[in-house]
């Protein structure tokens, strides 16, 4: 037996275990991805809205008809609206379905759940989940974490803390129905692979991800900063050597791998001539600036300034200056009478231009600083000494400007669903869970800190504002306590995380707090006054049936109002000002900002 397990890479030997056998998950993490399964398993009955539906007619689609036909078939509403990678995923779990319950299989107008085909479309959610859980341990190895870290395992559990077990995805992936668990995953190794000094993988695994969820091109400019910045150019510029060749080399490779998988992606729907279809299905502008429940976004706040606006000019008998018709809100925001020439009454109409353009714009600070940082920055040391360390800090960088591009697209894009918060909240996970095993010091004490309050904040509210997608009466009692467990075991672990970070024995450690005063009475205050009065308030107040839009308009509007501090936070960071007491109690602070 033990010469058995010396071969097998020094297991019990005494000897160094190898790069692939110290990589591998342990047992408290295995135990931790079966806890959670199993949590996804007693999901399975809850409420499905109608996007199960929408996968199960994909599934129909992809196996029965041609990829000619997949963006032009409408027998039911539920059409195919994402890539062509997405649609060969489709096909691929259709040619298992087909031995499962076959008449799943059926394109038909009408909705079909049989209990096999609920039981295998949850349990295909939960096997897709393995991407996202491949890519939280190889962005957390101790290959990639190496020797400044204290503990890879705290970094890893962490890290699975804080993504594996979110509430947001829980609810929306296993309840509401969706694959966003798989399609953050395939982003998280995408990033892992640029940390692993592997950029060209990157560049192919991101181009893949773009191709399964367009949504991810908002990240693009996040990842191509990266790529060309610091891994086409020499990654010691700071010494002023740059191999010129060696840059055009990579850029190039860059290139030809976003050109390849874009050629393997839309060569078949090109060929059959239903490129114009497929493009009309991806970038469907005319359902409106807003989706039907407005994401907690600027444009939550803009409209919900317009209707007030509104009330106020027919007060005073200003209403036949601004023409608009009874719920000209609703419906997504697609112009009075769907015809998108106006979108509000009172305001300027917005249109699919403008929001790019201010998304662009606001992107661009955090995008510029990211390229123009030289890594490492202390240059006074030897980059033998320190070619780990500033890789992993350059890398905790790369993450939170994914999570700030991604969030100047959710505030300012163009019909953004409240689910997209989640490609903001998982960077910032993983960010804090590198910092845990990286920050060291009094500084790193306080820079935690401050992520942490960051995180705890952005994603209570983002939480919340995803809940209203779980509105049966008989999934309250379960989204009340993800979320609230969710926030508790999260500050719980965080602020252990930092009463020990950059600490020695833990001696000598001040109290953390998290949060001050102001954003706790926002959360502990205001989110469970708000649910109240969606809950119960409203209907006691006006009686069933009446103002029905008026819940979710609050719903929204607070929540962005939340979410607008968080984004405005990042960006004066990104300016280079003081932000380090924006979230966290007077008695933290230094004089400089936290760095990003």
């Amino acid at each position: 037996m033990s010469d058995r397990r010396a071969h097998i890479g020094g297991i019990g030997s005494g000897e160094p275990p190898s790069r692939w056998t110290k990589n591998l998950p342990n047992a408290p993490t295995v135990r931790a991805l079966v806890l959670v399964t199993a949590l996804k398993v007693l999901l399975v009955p809850c409420y499905r809205s109608t996007d199960f539906e929408v996968h199960r007619n994909w599934l129909a689609v992809t196996h029965s008809l041609p990829p000619a036909r997949w963006y032009t078939e409408n027998t039911s509403q539920w059409t195919l609206d994402y890539p062509p990678l997405f649609a060969w995923f489709e096909r691929a779990l259709a040619s298992v379905a087909a031995f499962v319950d076959p008449g799943m299989l059926t394109i038909r107008s009408d909705p079909y759940e049989s209990f096999a085909t609920v039981v295998f479309q949850r349990c295909t959610v939960m096997a897709a989940d393995v991407v996202l859980f491949i890519g939280v341990l190889w962005q957390t190895s101790p290959s990639l974490l190496g020797s400044s870290s204290r503990s890879g395992v705290t970094s890893r559990a962490l890290a699975l803390t804080l993504v594996a077990f979110s509430p947001g995805l829980l609810m929306v992936d296993h309840v509401h129905f969706q694959y966003n668990g798989m399609v953050i995953g395939l982003h998280v190794c995408a990033l892992t692979a640029a940390h692993a000094q592997r950029p060209v993988l990157a560049a192919v695994l991101f181009s893949v991800l773009v191709h399964t969820k367009h949504i991810f091109a908002f990240a693009a400019p996040a990842m191509a900063a990266h790529l060309l910045a610091h891994h086409a150019w020499a990654e010691w510029r700071w010494i002023g050597s740059i191999d010129r060749v060696g840059a055009s080399r990579r850029v190039f490779a860059f290139a030809a791998s976003a050109i390849a998988v874009t050629a393997v992606s839309f060569y078949p729907i090109w060929r059959a001539g239903a490129m114009q279809a497929m493009l009309a299905r991806l970038f469907p502008f005319g359902r409106g600036l807003s989706h039907a429940y407005w994401a907690p976004n600027f444009w939550a706040i803009y409209n919900f300034a317009d209707k007030c606006a509104l009330v106020a000019a027919r007060r005073v008998g200003l209403g036949g200056y601004f023409p608009a018709p009874v719920g000209y809100m609703a419906g997504g925001m697609a112009g009075h009478g769907g015809t998108g020439a106006q979108t509000h009454a009172v305001l300027p109409t917005v249109t699919p231009a403008i929001a790019l353009a201010v998304v662009a714009v606001s992107m661009a600070p955090g995008v510029v600083e990211h390229s123009r940082t030289l890594w490492p920055r202390d240059r006074s040391t030897s980059l033998a000494q320190l070619r780990r360390g500033w890789q992993l800090q350059r890398h905790v960088h790369l993450l939170r400007l994914t999570a700030h591009v991604t969030l100047c697209a959710f505030m300012f894009g163009w019909h953004v669903h409240e689910k997209a918060s989640l490609m903001v909240t998982v960077p910032l996970a993983l960010a804090l869970a590198l910092d845990n095993a990286n920050l060291a010091g009094e500084e790193g004490r306080r820079r935690f800190v401050f992520h942490a309050s960051e995180y705890v904040f952005v994603a209570t509210v983002a939480t919340y504002a995803v809940s209203p997608l779980l509105f049966q009466p008989r999934e309250w009692p379960i989204k009340a306590l993800v979320q609230v467990i969710g926030v508790v075991v999260t500050r719980g672990t965080l602020r252990v995380a930092a009463s020990k970070c950059g600490q020695k024995g833990g001696k000598g450690v001040e109290p953390v707090v998290l949060l001050g005063r102001l954003q706790w009475a926002y959360l502990v205050l205001g989110l469970p006054a708000l649910e109240w009065y969606v809950t119960w308030g409203h209907a006691w107040v006006f009686g069933a049936g009446r103002m029905e839009f008026l819940p979710l308009m609050l719903t929204s509007t607070y929540c962005a109002a939340g979410i607008s501090f968080a984004y405005f936070v990042q960006a004066a960071g990104y300016f280079g000002m003081d932000v380090s007491n924006a979230y966290t109690h007077p008695c933290i602070t230094t004089r400089q900002g936290a760095r990003r």
